[in-house]
């Protein structure tokens, strides 16, 4: 009886040991050195989330039908709220894009000199409106009066 406790303690020494130097080699393989480097993450903030700055446009569209001239109390709204928004943050005059050679261009001159009056009493000078014609594609359609200006406006890229 002796015998066999010897035989099994010198077999569990020898696994304890086997197994130690194992986990010694495995242990000496994964190595790392305390600093990471990454080469396509740059280190300085403004590189890893730039930020442009450019202008981009603001645009309402005020429609129009045929035979009715001026606007409606919603659409005065809208001329309005626009006429506020270009005193806080416009970089440039509105562009009023009015239909020309159309059915409803009477009616679109019409709106557009109540805009004009909607404009000036929201704070935009006369000099801050720039009138352009334009020929819609389709004159069967009914075009609409574009109103818009840049402002400044900031892109991640």
């Amino acid at each position: 009886m002796k015998q066999t406790i010897a035989v099994d303690r010198y077999r569990a020494l020898h696994l304890l040991g086997a197994l130690a130097g194992l986990s010694v080699a495995l242990g000496a393989c994964t190595y790392t050195s305390g600093e990471v480097v990454t080469a396509s993450v740059p280190d300085d903030y403004r590189l890893r989330h730039p930020i442009a700055v450019q202008e981009a446009d603001r645009s309402i569209v005020v429609f129009v039908g045929h035979a009715r001239g001026g606007l409606s109390a919603s659409q005065r709204a809208d001329v309005a709220g626009l006429a506020q928004t270009w005193v806080r943050e416009a970089t440039g005059a509105i562009v009023a894009d009015v239909p020309v050679d159309t059915p409803n261009a009477w009616a679109a001159a019409t709106a557009f000199r109540e805009i004009q009056a909607v404009l000036a009493a929201g704070g935009v000078p006369s000099r801050g409106i720039v009138l352009h014609h334009y020929h819609p594609d389709d004159p069967r359609t009914l075009p609409t009066i574009r109103l818009s200006y840049p402002k400044i406006s900031a892109v991640a890229g």
